[in-house]
């Protein structure tokens, strides 16, 4: 009983229909029988889903960071309400916004950063669980999974803009209610 010999190979571009067609009549004219089997065509429903996993990627960050800031505008401006009898105080002994809006800002850039350490560490342990669940795999589709420095990169850059933002909104949520005050 003859075994089919499989021959995988990988095209230095991308292949459209026309270019398929010029290398299965190629290949049958030099091995009858022979025929080509163009994996993008039933991988498409698998790319299609993976894109649309990336946009809600993109969506889920999006609301994550809208919920961010909702949660800092609130939290400031409860903060500042809280102390707006001092806030008044101080500013008729000749602060100005700008050192009555550090105060807060530091509050909020102290508890945004244990935030972001802590987040940090536990991003890192699902990274590093994910990977050892692919590894146990033993398959060569995820031996090349790794990631890459700028992988590594945009995940760092993750704790650093949740800190950006919260102090973005702080300030913002500060500034607007020192200017109501007065």
């Amino acid at each position: 009983m003859p075994f089919p010999a499989l021959i995988d190979v990988e095209l230095t571009r991308s292949a459209g229909p026309q270019d398929m067609a010029r290398i299965e009549a190629a290949l049958v004219a030099k091995v009858p029988g022979a025929r080509v089997d163009a994996q993008s065509e039933w991988l498409r429903p698998v790319y299609g889903a993976l894109t649309a996993l990336q946009w809600l990627t993109l969506g889920l960050i999006v609301l994550v960071a809208l919920a961010t800031a909702a949660a800092v505008w609130l939290a400031a401006r409860n903060v500042f309400a809280g102390a707006r009898d001092t806030v008044e105080i101080i500013h008729l002994l000749g602060a100005t916004d700008r050192q009555i809006s550090a105060v807060f800002l530091r509050s909020v850039l102290h508890e945004a950063a244990f935030g972001a350490v802590v987040g940090s560490v536990m991003g890192a342990g699902a990274v590093w669980l994910l990977g050892q669940q692919f590894a146990a795999l033993d398959s060569g589709m995820t031996s090349g999974g790794g990631l890459l420095l700028i992988d590594w990169l945009v995940i760092a850059a993750v704790p650093l803009a949740g800190v950006l933002l919260a102090l973005l909104t702080a300030r913002i949520t500060i500034a607007f209610a020192l200017r109501d005050m007065l």
